[in-house]
C-alpha cells in the first residue's frame, strides 16, 4: 500500500507513510504526518483485500469506504443473509436462486461493508440499521445520483444519517470478485472516478485503484 500511495503522492517516500487507528479500528493517516505535509490535508483512504485482489479507494475531504469479496468462496448465504440483511433485503434475496442469488448476496454485503468503513464504525454499526434498494441489473458501476443505475440507501429511525449525502457504486473487477464503494458527497456531486487494475513490482496481489479526483 505504501508503494501505491507514493505513486499518487510522490512528495512522500514509501518509508515516510505513517498510520494510526481510529476508535473502531479504521486505519487512517497519522495526524502528525498530516500536520507536517500540507498536501495530505483532507486525504482519506479505504483499503480492502481478498484472496487475490487488493482494492484501495482514495478521496479528498469526503468520507469513503471500499469492500471487495471473492464471490466463489464457500459461504452460508442464507444463514448470513438472514442475520445481516433487513427483512426487505432478505425477502428479495430469498426469492432468487443459483448464481443470481449469490450475486445479490455479495452486492448487498459489499455495499454494507463499504458504508460502515466509510463512517469508520465497522461492525459497531448493526448491518440491519440500513438497507439498499438496487436496480434489476446493478452490475455496471453506478451511483445514487445516476438515473441509469440508481443505488439508494435508507436508514432506520435510530440511525443518525441522511441518505442524500451518500453515493454508492458496484463493480465486478473480475468474474470472481464483487466490489462496492461508498462516498459522502457534499451537494450530492460525485467527483470524476478513474478505475484501473495495476500490478506493482513486489506486490503479491493486483491492486484495484480508485482515485476520486478533486
Amino acid at each position: 500500500m505504501r508503494r501505491v500511495l507514493s505513486s499518487y503522492v510522490p512528495t512522500l517516500t514509501e518509508s515516510e507513510w505513517e498510520f494510526e487507528f481510529g476508535p473502531h479500528g479504521r486505519p487512517e493517516l497519522a495526524r502528525e504526518l498530516v500536520r507536517e505535509h500540507e498536501e495530505l490535508k483532507g486525504l482519506r483512504f479505504s483499503l480492502s483485500h481478498t484472496d487475490s485482489l487488493y482494492a484501495l479507494l482514495m478521496a479528498r475531504d469526503i468520507d469513503c469506504g471500499v469492500d471487495v469479496e471473492t464471490t466463489t468462496r464457500s459461504t452460508d448465504l442464507v444463514g448470513v443473509g438472514r442475520r445481516s440483511f433487513t427483512p426487505s433485503e432478505f425477502a428479495i434475496f430469498e426469492q432468487l436462486s443459483g448464481e443470481t442469488q449469490r450475486r445479490r448476496f455479495f452486492e448487498y454485503w459489499t455495499l454494507k461493508e463499504s458504508y460502515i468503513k466509510a463512517i469508520g464504525t465497522g461492525l459497531a454499526t448493526p448491518l440491519r440499521n440500513f438497507w439498499f434498494d438496487l436496480p434489476e441489473d446493478p452490475r455496471s458501476l453506478g451511483t445514487a445520483s445516476d438515473d441509469r443505475n440508481p443505488i439508494s440507501v435508507a436508514f432506520a429511525q435510530n440511525h443518525d444519517d441522511t441518505p442524500g449525502r451518500w453515493a454508492f457504486g458496484l463493480h465486478q473487477p473480475t468474474a470472481d470478485h464483487q466490489l462496492a464503494w461508498a462516498v459522502s458527497t457534499p451537494n450530492q456531486e460525485l467527483a470524476p472516478v478513474a478505475t484501473h487494475m495495476r500490478h506493482h513490482p513486489g506486490a503479491r496481489k493486483p491492486v484495484l485503484m480508485k482515485w476520486l479526483t478533486e
